[in-house]
């Protein structure tokens, strides 16, 4: 079945290839391989072929004869040497801003772990915290999931936050995998000492049908949570690239403001596969709207799942409702009138990650009933 399915998905990305706007990577990469060798070079590539001493003479150039030279100083050059290597070490090191004494860095949306079975053969699973407080819940929702007749679970690792805990996304990703597995390694290069083994201590939870959900606002646990079953058990993974932060951080202050955080080691998994700066491979791409999704994620909370991946029309007046000499748009236009509204009417919020995720399912289950 899954073998079936890993070809669903290698459809789809060349359907999405064509559907989807450009910009995925893949699709970049097409173009850049595409361009005539007589057409100008990226100014990236043009710095990389430049040797020290050219390099050197480009900033003497600039600093005697530039227009404004006056304004290269050395503090300018510096600082754009700063922003140009943080530029090119991605989510290796970047700046953050420095918390106020007391304070929290921001407060987080109040969401909370939801689950719900979106129809008989298909379970929905999303956490929110990625903290240890929230495993006792996961295994509630897991183990009742695992007795329901479902055969699919969709795992939704798109909430935002903050947290970074190593041994937090092991225990998330345990749930999925056998006992005695290294989930994956911590090892820090440069150093003589051995990489760090995170090995499952039970039993998988729930070992049917996979689909993951992410994108670019997939939390550090998440993203490494996505990144260990991706390599255990090759799961579909739908959505948008993750920010490639499978790795530990530290940071150091800078000045007043700012501080100083860089990548020190990162999770390797067995046979050395990393996804530390490239993100967890997407099998189907599917982009999205940041702030339509975080307000999905809210009104779910109270409302449920459900409503947010199926588009009900209104009904409407059709050569049946002529037969029935009916008029089915009268009580949903009095009902509307009687609320007060007034066109144009604004559409219910999809969230259509996931109601891609639940479509694919579905076809799986119409190409394979044996299922």
């Amino acid at each position: 079945m899954r073998r079936w399915l890993s070809g669903i998905g290698r459809s789809a990305v060349a359907v999405a290839a064509v559907a989807l706007p450009a910009g995925a990577t893949a699709q970049a990469q097409a173009r850049s391989q595409s361009q005539s060798a007589d057409a100008p070079r990226p100014a990236p590539l043009l710095v990389d072929s430049l040797q020290q001493a050219s390099l050197q003479e480009a900033f003497r150039v600039l600093r005697r004869r530039y227009l404004y030279r006056e304004m290269l100083t050395h503090e300018e050059l510096n600082r754009a040497a700063l922003w140009g290597l943080l530029e090119r070490l991605g989510s290796g090191a970047r700046l953050i801003p420095e918390s106020p004494p007391g304070g929290s860095g921001g407060a987080e949306p109040a969401w909370r772990l939801t689950s719900e079975l979106l129809t008989p053969a298909i379970a929905y699973l999303r956490p929110a915290a990625f903290r240890s407080t929230e495993l006792g819940a996961l295994d509630i929702a897991l183990g009742g999931f695992a007795r329901s007749p479902a055969e699919w679970l969709i795992l939704d690792l798109r909430c935002p936050s903050a947290e970074r805990d190593f041994d937090v996304a092991a225990e998330f990703a345990e749930r999925f995998l056998p006992a005695n597995v290294v989930v994956f390694t911590v090892q820090r290069p440069g150093t003589d000492e051995p990489g760090m083994p995170y090995i499952s201590k039970r039993k998988a939870v729930w070992s049917k049908s996979l689909v993951l959900l992410v994108d670019s606002e997939t939390c550090p646990v998440g993203e490494l949570v996505a990144a260990s079953l991706h390599h255990h058990v090759r799961p579909l993974v739908i959505g948008s690239r993750t920010p490639g932060e499978t790795a530990q951080y530290e940071d150091v202050p800078l000045g007043r403001d700012a501080r100083l955080q860089y990548a020190v080691a990162q999770a390797v998994m067995e046979g050395g596969e990393t996804y530390f700066q490239k993100g967890v491979p997407i099998g189907i791409p599917c982009p999205e709207d940041l702030d339509a999704k975080r307000k999905i994620f809210l009104a779910s909370q109270s409302e449920g799942v459900g409503k947010f991946f199926i588009e009900v029309p209104r009904p409407r007046m059709n050569e049946a409702a002529l037969v029935r000499r009916s008029n089915p748009e009268l009580p949903y236009q009095l009902a509307r009138d009687a609320r007060g509204e007034s066109p144009p009417e604004t559409p219910a919020p999809i969230d259509r990650v996931l109601r891609q995720a639940v479509d694919v399912v579905v076809a799986s289950a119409f190409f394979n009933p044996e299922r």
